[in-house]
């Protein structure tokens, strides 16, 4: 996943990135509380549960820009993933929400691992652009 990331673009590029890592994270928050995958008020299976902690982990790591790309491509596969189960499943009842809706955050979810973290992220912190000193006549 390294090579994903390896520029950290800052300015107005990097404010541009921070914004949709929240978009993106507020909304991970909003699907997994909302549509009873964390709360387990309607379907109190372990599956869902488990998307559930799963979404709202990744939810944090895109917040915070640790680990973004996996933690975008998650959060997309989580969002797809508890979205089929509300519609196959005969205990939960069927989501208000069409497939655009659904799809279309899972898309921008999706983006946000293409993207990168950007300059004010924790991945730009802790693995930054290195810089590399070259001396001439091999002396240092």
């Amino acid at each position: 996943m390294e090579w994903l990331s390896s520029r950290y673009p800052g300015g107005a590029v990097g404010v541009g990135l921070l914004l949709l890592r929240a978009v993106t994270a507020s909304y991970l928050v909003y699907h997994a509380t909302t549509t009873g995958v964390v709360t387990n008020d309607v379907d109190p299976s372990v599956a869902v549960a488990a998307i559930g902690v799963v979404t709202l982990a990744a939810s944090v790591l895109l917040a915070m820009g640790l680990r973004t790309p996996f933690a975008a491509c998650a959060g997309a596969a989580c969002l797809l993933v508890a979205d089929l189960h509300a519609r196959v499943s005969p205990v939960v009842a069927q989501p208000a929400q069409g497939w655009f809706n659904t799809g279309s955050f899972a898309l921008v979810t999706a983006l946000s691992c293409l993207f990168g973290p950007g300059a004010y992220s924790l991945d730009a912190l802790f693995r930054g652009s290195k810089t590399i000193h070259l001396s001439r006549g091999g002396k240092p």
